[in-house]
């Protein structure tokens, strides 16, 4: 009887060896799931950090694009602004022009002396070509500053794009 428990006892070694072998691998390739699904969540992080970087990268190349179109915008409203001064003054000089060429009318008309109407026809004539450069410089600065305000609508044009794709990138990113 010691024999056959001894035997008995074997037996239940090696049952018990085996089915902790056969619970053994499950647990081997358990880790080699888990490896599985960590390397699957590295590669999905790899991808979102490579997400955000690029998001990174074309937000701030827009953001250096959205300040470029601000300067762009400030020097040409400057210059719209100087185009309108010169404009202004150049108006304002018309305005004396005229009225100096109507009193020289209203005295080579009227009753003054033969000498004065003279002086007054003679001054009318030395003004009349002044008034032609005045007209034409008015018209330059005109169309100048028609051009302007046409540039002006173009680069805000631009600076309103690239504000819009910098939404547009900030509705990409990720919420947390």
């Amino acid at each position: 009887m010691g024999k056959s428990l001894g035997l008995w006892v074997v037996g239940i070694v090696c049952v018990a060896g085996v089915l902790s072998a056969q619970t053994a691998r499950p647990a081997q390739s358990s880790p080699g799931s888990s490896s599985d699904e960590l390397l699957a969540e590295v590669r999905a992080l790899r991808a979102e950090v490579n997400l955000a970087a690029g998001a990174s990268i074309r937000a701030q190349v827009l953001v250096a694009r959205l300040q470029s179109q601000e300067q762009r915008i400030n020097v040409v409203s400057g210059q719209l602004l100087e185009v309108r001064h010169q404009l202004s003054v150049e108006e304002t000089n018309q305005v004396t022009q005229a009225a100096e060429l109507k009193r020289l009318h209203d005295v080579s008309q009227g009753s003054a002396t033969p000498e004065e109407k003279k002086e007054a026809q003679a001054a009318a004539a030395q003004l009349d070509p002044q008034v032609v450069q005045s007209q034409r410089e008015e018209q330059r600065l005109r169309q100048q500053e028609s051009e302007m305000a046409s540039q002006l609508a173009t680069e805000q044009g631009r600076w309103i794009d690239f504000n819009s794709r910098l939404d547009e990138l900030e509705r990409q990113l990720p919420r947390r």
